[in-house]
């Protein structure tokens, strides 16, 4: 049985469910998307936080073909506090308006000799999106490898969009 995604706050207007995803739906809804560019170290902004990882880049996915990317993930100054972050993801093509963001969580299991995370879990930040992700739902795994001031990463998941605020959708009526 697929986990179903699950939403918080008032529910879209088209939520996931009831019952099972058909395979159709599962393959609509599976994301994948890589991306890499250059790794900053910033300064802590707050008392708590030891340094924060800042990404960007460039990449693509099943979703769309040309994305940018930016991402930051907290390393706290107390090493039994968790490492969070979030992620923003936006497609190129203006014409889709597409932009999602996730809220992310390390595996404390996961870092490597410098303390850095290399596996994350997301989850759907609901604040933020447009476009072919209106009001999404999404979950997944983040895997990260690094290079001398660069990162490669790959996001995969689950995304839920329910498609009725594509900007594309009427393109062939006009």
């Amino acid at each position: 049985m697929v986990q179903q995604i699950s939403f918080s706050g008032d529910p879209p207007p088209y939520v996931p469910g009831p019952g099972d995803p058909l395979p159709r739906e599962l393959a609509r809804e599976r994301f994948r998307a890589t991306f890499s560019g250059p790794l900053f170290v910033r300064p802590p902004l707050f008392t708590g936080q030891s340094k924060i990882l800042f990404f960007q880049g460039t990449g693509t996915s099943n979703q769309f073909r040309h994305g940018d990317y930016q991402m930051a993930i907290i390393l706290p100054r107390n090493p039994n506090d968790p490492i969070t972050g979030g992620a923003y993801l936006q497609d190129r093509n203006i014409n889709s308006s597409g932009a999602i963001a996730f809220n992310l969580e390390a595996d404390p299991k996961s870092l490597d000799r410098w303390g850095r995370p290399t596996r994350l879990t997301f989850t759907i930040n609901s604040n933020i999106f447009s476009g072919i992700y209106y009001d999404p739902q999404a979950s997944g795994t983040v895997q990260i490898r690094y290079g001398k001031n660069s990162a490669s990463v790959l996001f995969q998941g689950l995304i839920f969009a329910s498609g009725i605020t594509n900007p594309l959708r009427n393109s062939h009526l006009y």
